[in-house]
C-alpha cells in the first residue's frame, strides 16, 4: 500500500477545487450545490494521470443487490477499492413486472453511485456540506436492504481505529446513516487505513 498512498497523497495535494454548478432541489424549498460526475472526473483524472493512478468503476451484483464498485490503481499493481450501494428509484415502467423501473431511473442511480464512489475514494467533495440541517435533512436514508451489509462492513473497519470509531458514534446514528454520512465516513476510513 506504500506507493498508491504516496501517490494518492500527492494527487490530493494537486486537486483543482471542483466547481459545484448543479443545484439540487429538496422538498420543502431547500437545495443544495452539487458537482455533477463529469465535472469530479474533468477534475480529477489528469491529476491521477500525472500521479500513475487511474480511476475504474464497475458494477458487481452481489446476493440480488447491485453495487458500484470504484477501484484506483497504482502502476505498481496496488489498488484501493470502495462499493457504494446503486439505489434505483423511479416510476415503474409501464405494464413491466415487478421491480421493473425506467433506464433514465437506473442511468440516474449509477450517476449518483459514480460521484459519491469517486469523491469518498479521492477523498474530494463532490457536494455542499449539509450537516448543518442534519435534523431537518430530507436526504434519502440507506435502504434497509444495504444497510446491515454497509453497516457490518464499517463497523468491522471501525474496529480497527477505537478513536476514529468513537467520533462516528458520537457524531451519527449508523442505524439512521444518510448516503452522504457514509460516504464522508468511508472517505476518512479509507484514509485512515492507507496511512496504518
Amino acid at each position: 500500500m506504500k506507493e498508491i498512498a504516496k501517490a494518492l497523497s500527492q494527487a490530493q495535494g494537486k486537486f483543482p477545487s471542483i466547481p459545484k454548478n448543479k443545484t439540487a432541489k429538496l422538498p420543502g424549498g431547500r437545495e443544495y450545490k452539487y458537482a455533477d460526475i463529469h465535472d469530479v472526473l474533468k477534475a480529477v483524472i489528469p491529476v491521477l494521470s500525472e500521479c500513475k493512478l487511474s480511476l475504474i468503476q464497475s458494477l458487481e451484483e452481489v446476493e440480488g443487490k447491485s453495487w458500484l464498485v470504484s477501484t484506483l490503481l497504482h502502476e505498481s499493481g496496488q489498488k484501493i477499492e470502495n462499493r457504494i450501494p446503486v439505489m434505483v428509484t423511479g416510476p415503474m415502467l409501464k405494464g413491466g413486472g415487478y421491480g421493473q423501473v425506467s433506464m433514465q431511473s437506473v442511468g440516474t442511480a449509477l450517476t449518483y453511485s459514480r460521484r459519491y464512489g469517486a469523491s469518498a475514494l479521492l477523498g474530494v467533495q463532490s457536494d455542499e456540506d449539509t450537516d448543518g440541517t442534519e435534523g431537518r435533512s430530507t436526504e434519502p436514508r440507506v435502504p434497509d436492504e444495504y444497510k446491515n451489509t454497509l453497516i457490518m462492513d464499517a463497523m468491522v473497519r471501525l474496529k480497527k481505529f477505537p478513536d476514529f470509531e468513537k467520533e462516528i458514534k458520537a457524531k451519527m446514528s449508523l442505524d439512521n446513516l444518510t448516503p452522504q454520512q457514509y460516504i464522508r465516513m468511508m472517505t476518512k476510513l479509507i484514509k485512515l487505513e492507507i496511512d496504518s
